[in-house]
């Protein structure tokens, strides 16, 4: 049919194969020719247009916009004219998220929670989701996007003292992975230290030793007074 709302919803990132068909009861069919556009044409202006093409099967191969009109025309001038809805072809990785970390301090130690906000990827085929690792892109996890950025909060203790580096990314529309972010490491602690002291308290002594054990986190001891 011919479509007059176009939302270009149709996206991938390898070549997209074209294929016409066309039929006709009574006269048979006389050609079939098609245009390519980035943006859409009107029912009451597809007959005006110029720069149709005689058809054949076809594969788009650059990235772009692009809405497939066709012009069927039988053996008794009869024309009809169709259209797909608009297709994106986006073969190039969405650039690298901008990361911030809302006060917290990269690489510093906290007991708090930190929270990431993941966003400014940019995609012809617009931005899918957003994916964080924190292994230093072994493996990927989704971060959902709402109004074109997302969320992370980061609420586990450290598991060493080295803390543990996040890197983020964008996927597109049309399935392509982005370029990662810089690494942002993240110490946490929230294990309150202990203290343990030892000494002489049965005898009247003119001298003694305190001996003051503390424990603490993975993050050490600060200091102790």
């Amino acid at each position: 049919s011919f479509i007059n709302t176009i939302t270009f919803n149709i996206f991938c990132k390898d070549k997209y194969d074209v294929t016409i068909t066309a039929n006709d009861n009574e006269t048979g069919i006389a050609s079939v020719e098609y245009l390519l556009s980035e943006t859409a044409i009107s029912e009451s202006d597809i007959a005006s247009e110029t720069g149709w093409k005689s058809y054949s099967a076809f594969s788009i191969t650059d990235d772009g916009k692009y809405i497939i009109y066709a012009k069927i025309l039988d053996k008794a001038s009869n024309v009809t004219y169709v259209s797909s809805n608009g297709l994106v072809l986006d073969s190039t990785a969405a650039t690298a998220p901008i990361v911030t970390t809302n006060g917290y301090n990269p690489g510093g130690w906290t007991n708090g929670d930190v929270e990431f906000t993941i966003s400014g990827s940019t995609a012809l085929s617009g931005i899918a989701k957003y994916q964080y690792s924190a292994d230093n892109g072994a493996s990927w996890q989704d971060v959902t996007v709402t109004d074109g950025s997302a969320a992370l909060t980061v609420t586990d203790n450290s598991t060493t003292n080295n803390g543990t580096a996040y890197i983020f990314r964008a996927v597109s529309n049309s399935g392509m992975e982005g370029a990662p972010s810089d690494p942002i490491t993240v110490k946490i602690d929230k294990t309150e230290p202990t203290i343990e002291i030892s000494g002489n308290t049965a005898d009247y002594l003119t001298v003694d030793t305190v001996t003051i054990t503390p424990t603490a986190g993975v993050s050490g001891i600060a200091g102790v007074t």
